[in-house]
């Protein structure tokens, strides 16, 4: 049986993993609460009560966007700041939503409508300052965020504590 990676699903484990969905004994784990960060994606989720944020930020080092297979050729600003809030049952961002959602007016980016093309895959924001920390039920993230050869510049900021979330921009 050779080692495969940990994304790849095999059927035995996928009859398994499904098993044990139906299965009513085994206990629903719940859900994590906290700060969590991505650096290597510039990512960070933020759960806390019966929400969640995440916040989708780019960097010298992070592309706008990913687009494999021929999907995802309209997230030209995924990466920009767009910030999500998931409520309880997290139905949200499920089913048929994404293409009812305009690519030009994501939650928590600004930016003007000029069109796109899928050239602008490769964009990457100019500055390398862009993270977070968290503790517990707290959190801060900050990018600088610099676009369209430096035509565009903002700096944004996030911050989740005790039930209340903020974000900020400037610039």
């Amino acid at each position: 049986y050779p080692k495969l990676p940990a994304y790849w699903l095999t059927p035995f484990t996928a009859r398994l993993t499904s098993a044990a969905i139906r299965d009513k004994a085994v206990p629903i784990a719940p859900e994590p609460t906290g700060a969590f960060m991505f650096p290597a994606m510039d990512r960070a989720v933020f759960r806390h009560g019966d929400t969640a944020i995440a916040v989708a930020m780019n960097s010298a080092r992070i592309a706008n966007y990913e687009s494999v297979n021929g999907e995802n050729l309209e997230g030209w600003y995924g990466g920009q700041g767009a910030t999500f809030v998931y409520a309880p049952g997290h139905e949200n961002y499920a089913g048929d939503v994404w293409p009812t959602i305009d690519p030009y007016r994501l939650p928590g980016v600004t930016l003007d409508k000029r069109p796109r093309a899928p050239a602008a895959l490769a964009a990457r924001n100019g500055h390398a300052a862009v993270g977070g920390a968290g503790l517990s039920t707290c959190a801060a993230l900050g990018m600088r965020l610099e676009t369209d050869g430096g035509s565009f510049r903002a700096t944004k900021s996030w911050f989740a504590a005790d039930g209340y979330r903020v974000a900020l921009g400037a610039g």
